[in-house]
């Protein structure tokens, strides 16, 4: 029995000159826009006219076919480069505009500590030999050099609340009352209230370290007692720095410590008032400084 292929072949023939017609628009498009090409179904044509002309035996035309998707592959990714250039160019612009208003919201918050800090000093460098002192400890105990970059920054607003203490007590030359010593202590509160609820994660970082500077490793400290590693890192860290700077710093109510004095001083509160890996780490830090 002989099969009758002429209608198919005819059919087929019919069909790919169909397609054809269908895709000579399409073809004389530049197709500037790849998603515009995949939503109108110029995909699935050049697909199946391409299958259409393999089973017809026509190479000239699938081979046609294929260049063209070829080119759409070749926009697809010229687009995509283009699009993933300019998400990384927006992604740079907004870093940028987010790091510029950080650094305006910081200086505005660093003036306000130096101002507290020179009615406590006469050079209100303290802040800043704080912040020094503690990202080279956070270096030294292997933390993100990031990380560090800006416990430098957010620990000069560690004494921020002290703008808010009567000069009574701040500037007081003798030893103050229990009474006294109360309200000196809500500076810690007052600081990280000051700071808190900022959307800059830099800010947020001194709000911790204003809130938890004067806690101990052994939880006698204040404001909340907290102690051993419920304290936040960034905060222990800024103790010991702090801790070592103001006792070599001169103040109304007391003369400035030796190096050595202040050194002992540290190392006698290692694993009561600091936490031991850092007091190491300190150590190891100063060492490097002394001439």
């Amino acid at each position: 029995m002989t099969v009758d292929t002429t209608n198919d072949t005819t059919r087929s023939h019919r069909d790919l000159a169909t397609d054809d017609a269908a895709l000579t628009a399409s073809r004389r498009s530049a197709r500037p826009n790849f998603d515009a090409i995949a939503s109108d179904g110029t995909i699935d044509v050049l697909v199946a006219h391409g299958h259409n002309a393999l089973a017809a035996g026509d190479l000239q035309v699938a081979e046609r076919d294929l260049l063209d998707l070829l080119e759409i592959a070749t926009v697809a990714r010229r687009e995509s480069e283009i699009l993933r250039l300019r998400t990384a160019e927006l992604e740079r612009l907004i870093r940028a505009h987010t790091t510029e208003l950080e650094e305006h919201q910081l200086e505005t918050f660093e003036r306000l500590a130096v101002m507290a800090e020179f009615r406590d000093t006469d050079t209100g460098e303290h802040t800043i030999r704080v912040g020094d002192l503690s990202a080279e400890i956070g270096l030294e105990l292997g933390e993100d050099p990031a990380w560090c970059g800006q416990i430098r920054l957010a620990a000069r607003l560690h004494d921020i609340g002290k703008v808010a203490v009567p000069d009574s007590i701040l500037l007081k030359p003798g030893p103050l009352t229990p009474e006294e010593f109360e309200v000196m202590k809500t500076h810690t509160t007052i600081g990280a209230q000051i700071l808190s609820g900022s959307s800059s994660p830099l800010i947020e970082l001194g709000s911790v370290v204003a809130l938890n500077h004067h806690e101990r490793w052994d939880g006698t400290g204040y404001p909340n007692g907290r102690g051993g590693v419920d304290i936040p890192r960034c905060a222990r860290i800024v103790t010991v720095a702090d801790v070592f700077d103001a006792l070599t710093s001169k103040r109304v109510y007391k003369h400035a410590w030796s190096h050595d004095d202040a050194l002992a001083h540290v190392l006698a509160g290692r694993g009561t008032h600091f936490e031991p890996e850092i007091v190491d780490a300190f150590v190891r830090v100063i060492g490097r400084r002394r001439p």
